[in-house]
């Protein structure tokens, strides 16, 4: 019988090794405001002004920002139950984001 090799663990596909930077005023509308608090969906698509927050949310990790998606529940006014993603941003994310803007405010660049 033969022996079936060891699964390795695959990193997320989505978050590269090193932030890239943001590229629209969309994305720094959504970083900026991750800042502050965790946000819905719904939060993040007021925020970005597009009805696609989730695309600006992979945009960002594609750049490399490790931005995490915790699954909340709730009773919608139908009273059927559901969940909802709150998207967050850890600490280590913030270091990575507020290292390239002081880099890029120091060249002028924002």
């Amino acid at each position: 019988m033969k022996k079936r090799p060891t699964p390795q663990k695959k990193p997320n596909a989505l978050v590269s090794e090193k932030f890239t930077g943001i590229e629209t005023p969309r994305q720094l509308r959504v970083v900026l405001s991750l800042l502050t608090a965790p946000k819905t969906r719904e939060q993040i698509d007021g925020i970005a002004g597009a009805s696609n927050g989730p695309e600006v949310i992979r945009q960002l990790r594609v750049n490399g920002l490790g931005i995490v998606c915790h699954m909340e529940k709730h009773i919608d006014r139908d009273g059927r139950k559901g969940s909802h993603g709150v998207y967050t941003l850890p600490m280590s994310e913030r270091m990575k984001f507020c290292q390239w803007r002081a880099a890029m405010e120091s060249r002028g660049l924002l």
